[in-house]
């Protein structure tokens, strides 16, 4: 797991899915993300809110086949079932905004199990980068921005 997670998670992760290795990177040089970017079969983005998400588009651009939440800032880059899968959020009064973990636990599954799912999402996010996200698109829209409060 690339990024930071609080102790407490770290710890409820290990005592409910004992069997899992969950391996907590923190922050890393991109260098270092790049190369496990690289080594990855599947991106998981478990988000309850993006504004500008650099992981999405750092997996786009890398071709992962994307299970990220359906949230802002997620939502308007990924559609279900072409370019990623997308998992729904649940809300209690109690505990808040949270992810259906469930549903994400059955989509990682699909994605593990269904080689060809794998291999069509991630043909069509990589595409997704290349027309919509990639550096020079990006760079142009801003200023395009700037230009606009500016004038």
């Amino acid at each position: 797991m690339a990024g930071t997670c609080n102790p407490q998670f770290q710890n409820k992760l290990k005592q409910d899915f004992s069997d899992l290795e969950v391996d907590v990177k923190g922050r890393i040089p991109f260098d270092e993300l790049k190369k496990l970017y690289a080594q990855c079969d599947i991106g998981i983005i478990a988000s309850l809110q993006e504004q500008a998400s650099y992981v999405a588009i750092e997996m786009a651009m890398f071709g992962l086949p994307i299970v990220s939440t359906a949230v802002d800032g997620l939502d308007e880059i990924f559609t279900d079932e072409i370019n990623a899968l997308k998992v729904h959020t649940k809300f209690s009064p109690v505990f808040g905004l949270s992810v259906d973990v469930e549903m994400m636990a059955k989509q990682i599954a699909r994605l593990i199990e269904d080689e060809k799912l794998r291999a069509v999402l991630s043909q069509n996010v990589r595409k997704l980068y290349e027309q919509e996200l990639n550096l020079d698109l990006m760079i142009d829209r801003t200023i395009s921005v700037y230009k606009e409060v500016v004038d």
